[in-house]
């Protein structure tokens, strides 16, 4: 039987802030150079640059979620079901390093719609986030919408029972909208696809529920593509954003001017977090080489952008350089002197690759296991006997 369960300490603030009165005392003793800069380098983790594919983002992610206020308000008006639509899928994928879950948790953070709502006694979640299960079956998705939602089974649920659950929760907590990260584990299957499909028709019967139809946005890796494309019908409720690397100039093969400011205006920003004077002796020059160390994934740049700040705050220097890149890159990748892209002696840093190359998992429709739809290929008459 499922039970309601409490997944938070009871007095939560307190607790809180007493384990982090003890994590910060640890951290003190590990880094006493650091002394009381724990909080200048929790500033630098959370700084995040607002770019223009994060306003255009924002646009898509705003009508998934007009569209799902509007199917909560006509099932909160009681139309009939002839006037209702399906929920809407929004499928943003991209590389490993590009910076899509820091650009969700930006967006979703302006609204705070993850926070739930406590009216009349009852605590109503408009939206859930969580990380997709491994592996990604019926069960296991079911499961982790009931765990979103705070719900816990004391026995191992059938699959039809966690679903029915699943379907009756949802609307009790007016939840309209489910975010999945990492949801390129919806087609590492192994061998046996169907697990894949079964967790597929379960998000379409989801999306196009009768009583209470719910929009989900997928973030996760470029293979995540196959789980909408072989299904018509998840198609034609999808909308598809990318998360693209940055394009070099097609002539001087390094960064185009727009890109190159982003990059100078990010570490100007990380060096105003931190309180370091920029002390980088040619700051273009290490924006280009950063922007080329980091495979020109806005994530990975931000990410080693950050650790160099982190660096310089820990040893005390008071400054930003060149050399604190030097560091967080040898960290970041174990690279060796000779490959290190911020030293001044390597020229060839724009070919210099310190990251594996990202899988794409393109397959033919006509042999690719997650199963072409019968809208895309119809199945052969029957033959007649003689």
């Amino acid at each position: 039987m499922a039970i309601w369960t409490e997944t938070y300490a009871p007095n939560g603030a307190e607790e809180a802030q007493a384990s982090l009165e003890g994590l910060r005392r640890f951290a003190n003793d590990l880094l006493p150079e650091a002394g009381g800069n724990l909080r200048r380098i929790a500033g630098i983790r959370q700084m995040y640059m607002v770019l223009d594919r994060d306003k255009k983002f924002r646009e898509c992610l705003g009508r998934i979620v007009e569209s799902a206020t509007a199917q909560a308000d006509v099932t909160a008006s009681k139309t009939m079901i002839s006037d209702r639509f399906p929920g809407q899928i929004l499928t943003v994928y991209g590389n490993s390093g590009a910076g899509k879950t820091r650009m969700l948790e930006a967006a979703l953070a302006q609204g705070k719609v993850l926070d739930g709502i406590e009216k009349n006694g009852f605590r109503l979640i408009p939206a859930i986030r969580f990380q997709a299960p491994a592996p990604f079956n019926r069960v296991q998705l079911g499961e982790a919408i009931l765990r979103a939602l705070g719900m816990e089974s004391e026995n191992d649920l059938k699959p039809d029972g966690v679903w029915k659950n699943v379907r009756n929760v949802l609307p009790r907590t007016r939840t309209s909208l489910i975010v999945i990260d990492e949801a390129q584990h919806a087609v590492r299957h192994g061998r046996e696809p169907q697990h894949s499909l079964s967790a597929r028709d379960e998000m379409k019967n989801l999306t196009g529920n009768d009583y209470w139809p719910v929009s989900i946005v997928l973030v996760g890796t470029k293979p995540l593509r196959r789980f909408i494309q072989t299904d018509n019908q998840l198609r034609r409720r999808n909308t598809w954003f990318p998360v693209k690397p940055i394009a070099p100039h097609s002539v001087t093969g390094l960064l185009n001017d727009g890109d190159l400011g982003d990059v100078v205006d990010a570490i100007e920003e990380a060096c105003r977090r931190a309180k370091l004077a920029n002390a980088i002796d040619d700051i273009e020059d290490v924006a280009q080489r950063l922007a080329f160390a980091c495979a020109l994934e806005y994530g990975r740049i931000f990410d080693l952008l950050r650790l160099a700040a982190e660096i310089a705050v820990v040893e005390g220097s008071g400054e930003l350089g060149r050399r604190h890149f030097e560091i967080a890159l040898e960290e970041r990748t174990a690279c060796d002197e000779s490959e290190n892209s911020f030293r001044t002696d390597v020229e060839d840093f724009v070919t210099i690759q310190h990251w594996l190359p990202e899988e794409d998992d393109f397959r033919d429709p006509a042999s690719d296991p997650l199963l072409p739809d019968h809208d895309t290929n119809p199945p052969k008459a029957p033959r007649r006997r003689k």
